[in-house]
């Protein structure tokens, strides 16, 4: 799965390990990218449109409180 991801992240992320965090009962995949200097969470929506569309909305919301 992790190798799925690494295709369609931007170059500059390449040389980050790469892990699957557990999720919980939604379809979206967690994953963690790390190197010496920064972490990352990176929430994969691919097999839930939806639910991205949703998460798009709050966010909007959101910002701008």
């Amino acid at each position: 799965m992790v190798t799925n991801i690494l295709n369609r992240l931007p170059y500059d992320f390449k040389n980050y390990k790469i892990i699957q965090i557990d999720g919980g009962a939604s379809k979206k995949i967690f994953y963690r990218l790390f190197n010496n200097k920064k972490s990352y969470i990176l929430t994969d929506f691919i097999s839930d449109i939806k639910e991205y569309e949703n998460y798009i909305k709050v966010y909007k919301f959101l910002k701008n409180i």
